[in-house]
């Protein structure tokens, strides 16, 4: 690589751990004496330490940090109107939530009791954390935490219990009750197969959890679904009644939702819908690279005007000009939350419509995105000064 005199990374926040960034940048500036590294990202990381760890990857000494509001940016940025909409779960969704939460519950307070776990609200994260602790093995475990090897094996069946217990819980709250209703049979298939796990099989058939499946049965026939679906479909109408040329992408975290929100949105004639994930895995088909070239030609060229996607549609895709984006679901990344509103507002003013269910955890990955984007602006400044500290001056010479 010798001979380039200058590398631009593009989406360089991807520049952690074995991506190939990493690999192509200490090549580089092994190879020339003079290297020039350019990074571009809209969302370098949601914590200074992960930012740091770019600006060593790459070899970056300087930042330039820039917002909508800098004198130098503000007459190249379109405005973009954002407009948060709230929705109430249905009581008797409410009061599966509620079991299911007091089910969870029950294991995470095991998971106190040997001291995996201190945080009084409990999130994915904090059992996240609890799992790496229990990756250290049955016998560091027992030296570290004074326990004997039968309460390693516990804990671990505690923990993976409560996975999926939040699991189901953020899917309800979040996404809706046919999506599941799909994780639990996705579940109860899995117990079923040669090899399954202990914590699998004991979840599924827990008393408990046939009851919480059987309840959620009888509200999809009796037709409660989650406020949300009206909503994103009201919203889409309007937009679409007010501009027929809008184009509109609607962000979701999970593929199972994404086939819904198709299903649901078909019924509005004015919109012409698809869907746009990423490559096949063993749950779900996907669509190779090609099939998602194809699709996003079409909504450029116009015979789809809402793309429903996944994290794919995020970055790194050249992704037509569009009107609006909707946020089915919040994220608490700060990272996704700057990519899905990047999508909008490019050529023109854009509409970004957030969609968050009152009283749960989305309400909290809400705020939390939007604390961390906070954090990540003054830190860049902090950042800024300390690696121009670290550059050398003339006196360094001699």
């Amino acid at each position: 690589m010798r001979h380039y005199s200058l590398v631009v990374f593009d989406e360089a926040h991807r520049a952690v751990g074995e991506y190939a960034y990493v690999t192509i940048a200490k090549a580089y500036r092994t190879s020339r004496s003079d290297p020039l590294v350019l990074g571009l990202t809209a969302s370098p990381g949601n914590r200074e330490e992960i930012v740091r760890d770019v600006c060593d990857n790459l070899g970056i000494v300087n930042i330039e940090a820039r917002s909508d509001d800098d004198p130098d940016v503000r007459p190249y940025v379109n405005p973009v109107e954002i407009d948060w909409r709230t929705a109430t779960l249905p009581q008797p969704v409410q009061d599966i939530v509620r079991g299911i939460g007091d089910f969870l519950e029950e294991r995470v307070r095991a998971l106190r009791d040997v001291g995996l776990i201190r945080s009084p609200n409990v999130r994915r994260r904090d059992l996240l954390e609890a799992g790496k602790v229990l990756s250290i093995g049955v016998e560091r475990f027992s030296s570290s935490f004074g326990r004997p090897p039968f309460m390693y094996y516990k804990a671990l069946m505690d923990y993976a219990i409560a996975l999926k217990a939040e699991h189901a819980l953020e899917m309800l709250e979040t996404q809706g009750i046919e999506q599941t209703l799909r994780y639990f049979e996705r579940m109860a298939h899995d117990a079923t197969l040669k090899g399954a796990s202990r914590s699998t099989k004991s979840f599924i058939h827990d008393p408990r959890i046939a009851e919480f499946v059987a309840s959620l049965g009888r509200l999809a026939s009796a037709g409660i679904e989650h406020p949300k679906l009206r909503q994103m479909s009201s919203v889409v109408s309007e937009e679409l009644a007010r501009n027929p040329a809008s184009r509109i992408i609607i962000f979701t975290n999970f593929r199972d939702s994404v086939d819904l929100i198709v299903g649901y949105l078909s019924r509005e004639s004015r919109a012409r819908v698809t869907r746009f994930v990423g490559q096949s895995s063993m749950r779900s088909k996907g669509l190779s690279q090609r099939e998602q070239t194809e699709i996003l030609d079409l909504f450029r060229a116009g015979k789809y005007n809402v793309l429903v996607a996944t994290s794919v549609a995020e970055e790194g895709l050249d992704i037509p000009e569009v009107q609006m984006v909707l946020f089915y679901d919040c994220t608490p990344s700060a990272i996704r939350n700057i990519q899905r509103r990047g999508r909008t507002g490019r050529k023109g003013a854009g509409k970004v419509v957030i969609l968050m269910t009152e009283n749960t955890r989305e309400e909290a990955y809400h705020w939390a995105g939007q604390q961390r984007e906070k954090r990540m602006k003054e830190f860049l400044k902090k950042l800024d000064g300390d690696l121009k500290n670290r550059q050398m001056k003339l006196s360094d010479f001699a």
